[in-house]
């Protein structure tokens, strides 16, 4: 009986294994950001993620130089899902089609991660910098207007890699089940001081931003929800641009493409799409996103 369990056991790992499960992305725990991810190189589902060392997914960041560096803020949207492959990010398009069209080096850096909205990634340039960029890009989705911190989610986030892919199931279940406090306070309310605050920070270091609003699958056949609403009012009064992706989304559904995962989530044409369409709204705004002068930091 012990040897058939056993038996089980070994056989069940493997299998979870060539599934794609036990080397998952690990996680810092941070009193304001929430968590954000650990540097380092992981697979799921046969997809490769790297981390850099400021827990953004891509390459390390590179020493300050003549590149023109783009600051990418988002969630899971940006950072991509773990069905996405390291060269199917929205960055990971953004970066060449922005060098093409201007003929310079470009560097994304992919400040994001899964389930963040406005508070986490405030706390997170607060934290980090916003790396002397020469321009910043926030991709934000309707839900993102309601999306703060709910206290205790990141205890069920794996802070190591799991020795047994058996675990990390077990850890996600866990996950599935977490069901955290009502957050205090107005979330609407929340987010948009957030937002007001990320906008005045990067107004400080004088890195010009450009808000892209991603619609879900249901948003395109009914219009934008009422979160995205409030989101692009309170952009409008902050006198901050805002893009909407509508247009290059339902343009890739006609070419036959599906650029959704799911009823959110992209996959690789999906973030073509978008990373192509960024690139061409930086390019056409001119001066007003792409002429700010450095400051000779990181």
């Amino acid at each position: 009986m012990l040897a058939l369990a056993f038996l089980l056991g070994v056989t069940g790992e493997v299998v979870l294994r060539i599934i794609g499960f036990g080397d998952p992305p690990v996680f810092h725990t941070h009193p304001d950001i929430e968590y954000y991810a650990k540097e380092g190189s992981y697979r799921r589902y046969g997809n490769y993620m790297r981390i850099n060392q400021f827990g953004m997914r891509g390459d390390p960041v590179e020493k300050r130089g003549e590149q023109l560096r783009v600051l990418l803020l988002g969630d899971s949207i940006v950072f991509g899902t773990y069905r996405v492959n390291q060269d199917e990010l929205i960055s990971s398009f953004l970066g060449p089609e922005l060098a093409r069209l201007t003929e310079r080096k470009v560097e994304v850096l992919n400040a994001a991660c899964w389930s963040w909205g406005p508070e986490n990634q405030l706390a997170y340039l607060q934290k980090f910098g916003t790396f002397d960029a020469d321009t910043a890009v926030w991709v934000l989705s309707s839900h993102d207007a309601y999306d703060v911190p709910v206290p205790g989610f990141n205890d069920t986030l794996p802070k190591q890699s799991p020795f047994l892919a058996t675990v990390e199931v077990l850890e996600l279940l866990e996950q599935k089940r977490f069901q955290g406090p009502t957050p205090t306070g107005d979330p609407l309310k929340r987010s948009l001081s957030a937002v007001t605050r990320v906008v005045e920070l990067l107004k400080s270091r004088q890195i010009p931003l450009l808000v892209v609003q991603h619609w879900s699958v249901q948003e395109l056949r009914d219009g934008m929800h009422e979160g995205g609403q409030a989101l692009k009012k309170h952009f409008d009064e902050l006198g901050v641009p805002t893009f909407s992706l509508d247009s290059a989304m339902r343009q890739s559904m006609n070419q036959g493409l599906e650029p959704y995962q799911d009823r959110l989530h992209v996959e690789a044409s999906g973030a073509e799409a978008i990373g192509v369409s960024i690139a061409m709204q930086l390019v056409s705004a001119g001066d007003t996103l792409l002429s700010r002068k450095r400051s000779g930091g990181f």
